[in-house]
């Protein structure tokens, strides 16, 4: 997986992209507590089967900008899609106690390139 810095206000969050079926297909299953976020490309649709713990979920727009937030998601899940999403960031919730503070008209992602259109010099 290709990996992504990123940083939400003071915390820093590893992102990795999963980029083959099988990396899209396993995400989080089965993952006791993984310190990284993973970035889902061409994707809209989010379940929590077999997960261990809880996520939050930004839906990412074709520009990369933040759609939509689904805090908290507990395992055996069903995430239903968000209109303009086509990519989904999955965090795991205990490492993103600061999601309160995650800005819809600011964090952008872009291919490799991870930016707060407001703050830029913020992020790694």
């Amino acid at each position: 997986m290709e990996k992504l810095n990123i940083k939400f206000l003071e915390n820093a969050v590893t992102i990795k992209k999963a980029d083959s079926f099988f990396k899209k297909f396993a995400g989080f299953m089965l993952k006791r507590r993984p310190d990284y976020a993973i970035l889902f490309e061409n994707c809209s649709r989010v379940h929590t089967f077999f997960m261990r713990f809880n996520l939050d979920i930004l839906f990412l727009d074709s520009k990369g900008a933040v759609a939509a937030i689904k805090k908290n998601v507990k395992p055996w899940r069903i995430v239903l899609p968000v209109k303009n999403a086509v990519s989904i960031l999955e965090i795991p919730s205990y490492l993103s106690n600061y999601a309160s503070k995650y800005q819809t008209e600011n964090l952008i992602i872009k291919s490799n390139n991870i930016a707060d259109a407001g703050n830029p010099e913020k992020f790694i």
